[in-house]
């Protein structure tokens, strides 16, 4: 399945959320996580009904924790239905980068993609409804971070973002998980240019912006939504 390259959208708010893993069968330290997966799409559509976004973007790792695909029937349904009221009241305009937990053999993730529930475009330009282009907003998937970015070339003023799905990390300012898959910041050539990253995978949320230097003189700006299915303690 080819990938969008690029989409737009024109005025109004863009509402960006975390890490949703939706399941059937995890539990861990809930007592029923299933259930608190429908209230967290109830809540998710009653944020998108006050503020009318005019799109949503989810930062991957949609569906499960132990697995890619639901096989829970009637939860599943309650997953497209949740999609679908989201794709009404945006005009189709729903994305996700894809995480980690999308990755594999046609996942509950492609499926959507394929029919059209979500898009996983290289990048989404926001247009204000004057009609000056703001912001371009990159999607860069889960293992993809070293990938040259289509930086906008536009005039002065417009912001590139990246919609991310990884362990971004600065040394000596973050602390979790700094061995191993960490993705260094400072390290990222093809980021010289961006001026933040909104990423999801880390499931707790960062209760400030960091910074990181880039070897232009730069600096990014890094900051994780959290996950309001995070299994140790609840997030709003």
């Amino acid at each position: 399945m080819s990938r969008l390259e690029k989409a737009r959208v024109d005025g109004g708010r863009v509402l960006i959320f975390g890490d949703l893993h939706l399941s059937a069968t995890y539990e861990g330290q809930h007592i029923s996580y299933p259930r608190d997966c429908f209230d967290n799409m109830e809540k998710i559509k009653e944020i998108c009904n006050k503020e009318k976004p005019s799109a949503v973007c989810f930062l991957g790792d949609l569906i499960g924790v132990n697995e890619r695909t639901i096989r829970d029937r009637q939860f599943f349904m309650r997953v497209m239905q949740f999609f679908v009221y989201l794709n009404t009241l945006t005009n189709n305009n729903v994305y996700s980068v894809k995480g980690n937990h999308d990755a594999g053999d046609f996942t509950d993730f492609d499926f959507l993609l394929g029919m059209g529930l979500i898009k996983n475009p290289k990048y989404l330009d926001y247009y204000s409804s004057s009609g000056s282009h703001e912001v371009r907003f990159h999607f860069v998937n889960y293992g993809y971070e070293g990938f040259n970015l289509d930086l906008t070339e536009d005039s002065e003023g417009v912001s590139n973002v990246v919609l991310g799905h990884a362990d971004y990390y600065i040394d000596g300012v973050t602390n979790w998980y700094s061995a191993g898959s960490a993705v260094e910041v400072g390290r990222l050539d093809n980021f010289c240019g961006v001026e933040l990253i909104i990423s999801g995978h880390i499931h707790t949320p960062s209760t400030d912006i960091l910074y990181a230097s880039m070897k232009d003189g730069s600096s990014v700006g890094l900051l994780f939504t959290g996950s309001p299915s995070r299994t140790s303690e609840r997030f709003d």
